[in-house]
């Protein structure tokens, strides 16, 4: 499901700044122009899940062990 940036925020838990910041850095595909963003909630989702094991640390625990 498409959606704009400040639905797929509160959809998430996330701000609308973070979507943003997903959609200039990379981490999501913005379906929509360069003056309305619109984004895939799948996409969404993954980019907040990959961002909560990153601050939990579980990364850092692997890559020590390799």
């Amino acid at each position: 499901m498409i959606l704009d940036s400040a639905t797929a925020a509160h959809a998430a838990g996330v701000t609308e700044r973070t979507i943003r910041r997903w959609v200039r850095s990379g981490v999501l595909r913005n379906h929509g122009t360069d003056r309305r963003l619109l984004v895939h909630l799948d996409d969404v989702d993954t980019a907040r899940t990959r961002r909560a094991i990153h601050r939990s640390g579980v990364l850092d625990m692997v890559s020590a062990t390799v």
